[in-house]
């Protein structure tokens, strides 16, 4: 027996002493080959597929570390405690722990103690982690979510860009593993060109989910849309739905429990207790229904999972396929629904405009925070320094809210490292005695009202009646996330009527500090590359574009989706909508006169879009989709990705 097949045979058995399967699936049998022969590769498999299996099961069956690249701290902090609940020893480094916590670790990972070790890709900037990365005995790197090595990838990061120079030391001496869910040809390309793995493995397992019935309606009033699919299908499994804004997931929460269907919602604007708690019970099949932004989903294994629907549709297809992608990880019917309104992607295409602005623009921004760090040009550097969102609003005169959105975005372009040091809080004070408060609150004929100053009395009245209080932001809005008048948005609103217009109380809001680090020394102007922003910006306003595509193509839903990942011939999948909608054109008794005549129309133009063949032939919307069904099902005819969808002959 070879080294390999005796590494793959240590597998097996690691396999069903830590999960108690007999055997990898598809996909990962490869991948698992792959890296006991010592190959570079490049995983590339569908949501729900195991590909954590094929980094996870080698770590702990041969010695050594396993260093597993993560972008997202909750995802890092999920996996670590599934693979301890099973006996296995992991460990995470993040911006959450202390430096005392940090440098424990990488004392225990030095000594051998840990299977696996979780950080993010900024982690490997610091000198202090290059240092103690010569003295780790590292076997393995696995980069999950590796699409984001890419510039042309949905969630690009600078700091996986630089992953290859920062583990070079190691380069030569380990076993790399490369992992996505989502990759177009285009950015397997350049992860393996970025990542410098010239002779690799590529396994990519087919997107094709049987058991999903891919589903989009195109409405104008989507709230009534959605109540009425969600009255049919209550009670019939358990759902997910993206509703795009933190407003929004709390608005959908309420209507689902007004109609008797129990639901939560879920944003980051909650305390990790109670996301922690609504993904427990979600998972547990306590709550039927979420409401969530995108946060909710990554690494969070829910089986059953029988609707996804989403409200707003997503700026790319990637991110649509990986939302939808988490119904039906059990292998049941299951069904992701997009409520399609091309308003939605109008929008998207003004916020993409938004984000990103002139240099001269991003320079100001840049200048502004610099200032703030008290930094001359030319100046580095080497720790963190607290600058508080107070300050900056002072010196620029704009908001906090679009203080945090410039520096979340600084930190994704790799400017600097951040990390929140005080997040926002209420400082909140009662003007009346205890007496006079329970008789004023007892009085109050808004019983929402009543309710809020009730809660606020109880949770801090003790101590807010002699001093201010100090309150997190989070968890003081937390406390009224259930009242029906109360959005999450209007909470800083209610405050100033009880403080202006009632006058029972005093209050002020102290803003987030942040602890930053610029990772390049002060420049006369923000260092980033113009051109590079315009083809980020362009490659975005193209991912919104194949959203819109998608949405109104009259292809089978899956063939759509696989052939943008890069599949060749697939076949339809015989149980979307629009297969279903050209199953039942069949059946109307078109013609294949009238379907030759559509042929031949189409085959005398280079291409032409809906609208000029409804001109050419001046035929019914519904003859012509009839005969555009058909034709596009017998793969007879494609359609073209321009400004307006268009079709032309298969050569």
């Amino acid at each position: 027996m070879s080294l390999s097949e005796q590494r793959y045979e240590q597998c097996l058995l690691s396999l069903q002493k830590y999960w108690g399967y007999e055997a990898f699936r598809p996909g990962q049998d490869q991948a698992i080959r792959s890296v006991c022969e010592g190959q570079k590769t490049l995983a590339i498999f569908p949501t729900g597929a195991g590909k954590s299996f094929c980094y996870q099961v080698p770590a702990v069956s041969f010695e050594g570390l396993c260093l597993v690249i993560s972008p997202l701290v909750a995802l890092m902090e999920d996996q670590v405690k599934q693979l301890q609940d099973r006996g296995i020893s992991a460990a995470y480094i993040t911006s959450k722990l202390s430096f005392k916590e940090s440098e424990q670790r990488l004392v225990n990972a030095r000594n051998g103690m840990y299977d696996l070790l979780y950080c993010a890709p900024e982690r490997l900037a610091s000198e202090r982690f290059k240092q103690e990365l010569e003295q780790l005995p590292l076997s393995m790197i696995a980069i999950d979510e590796a699409h984001c090595i890419s510039e042309w990838g949905h969630e690009f990061r600078p700091a996986y860009r630089q992953l290859a120079e920062h583990l070079s030391v190691k380069a030569d001496h380990i076993q790399w593993l490369a992992l996505t869910a989502t990759a177009t040809p285009e950015v397997q390309k350049d992860i393996c060109s970025v990542l410098g793995f010239d002779e690799h493995t590529t396994i990519s397992l087919p997107f094709k989910r049987e058991n999903l019935t891919w589903w989009v309606l195109r409405t104008e009033h989507t709230i009534e849309r959605m109540m009425s699919t969600l009255e049919k299908v209550k009670g019939l499994g358990d759902g997910l739905i993206y509703a795009g804004t933190r407003k929004n997931t709390e608005r959908w929460a309420e209507r689902l429990q007004r109609h008797g269907i129990a639901a939560q919602a879920y944003h980051a604007g909650l305390s990790a207790d109670k996301r922690t708690h609504i993904q427990q019970q979600w998972i547990s099949g306590k709550l039927p229904w979420v409401a969530a932004t995108n946060a909710f989903g990554m690494g969070i294994d829910k089986p059953d999972c029988r609707y996804v629907f989403h409200e707003t549709t997503p700026n790319s297809l990637e991110a649509y396929y990986q939302e939808a992608g988490r119904a039906g990880r059990d292998g049941q019917k299951s069904y992701p629904i997009l409520f399609y309104r091309p308003a939605h992607l109008r929008k998207a295409k003004e916020r993409i405009e938004e984000a990103y602005p002139s240099i001269d623009e991003l320079t100001k921004q840049y200048q502004i925070l610099c200032d703030a760090l008290e930094l001359a040009v030319g100046s580095e550097m080497l720790d963190r320094a607290a600058v508080s969102v107070d300050a900056l609003c002072r010196r620029s005169g704009w908001s906090g809210r679009r203080w945090a959105r410039i520096l979340e975005t600084f930190e994704r372009w790799g400017l600097l490292e951040l990390r929140e040091s005080r997040s926002r809080e209420l400082l909140l004070q009662f003007l009346f005695s205890p007496e006079a408060m329970r008789g004023i609150i007892d009085g109050i004929k808004d019983l929402d009202k009543q309710l809020f100053m009730d809660r606020f009395l109880r949770r801090f009245g003790l101590n807010a009646y002699h001093q201010e209080v100090h309150i997190e932001w989070d968890e003081a809005k937390g406390l009224f996330h259930d009242l029906p008048s109360l959005s999450f948005d209007e909470f800083e609103k209610y405050l100033e009527i009880l403080a202006h217009q009632d006058g029972w109380i005093r209050y002020r809001i102290q803003e987030s500090v942040y602890q930053i680090r610029l990772l390049e020394a002060r420049q006369a102007r923000i260092p980033l590359d113009e051109g590079l922003l315009r083809s980020r910006k362009k490659n975005a306003l193209e991912k919104i574009e194949w959203m819109q595509l998608y949405a109104e193509s009259m292809v089978c839903r899956e063939v759509f989706l696989r052939r943008y990942f890069g599949e060749t011939k697939p076949e339809d999948c015989g149980h979307c909508d629009n297969c279903e909608r050209a199953q039942r054109f069949r059946q109307q008794g078109l013609t294949m006169e009238q379907v030759q005549d559509l042929f031949d129309l189409l085959g005398s133009e280079e291409s032409l879009n809906y609208s000029e063949i409804r001109e050419r032939l001046a035929w019914s919307k519904e003859r012509i989709d009839s005969a555009l069904f058909w034709l596009l099902s017998q793969q007879l005819i494609e359609e073209i990705p321009k400004e307006l969808l268009s079709y032309r002959v298969v050569s």
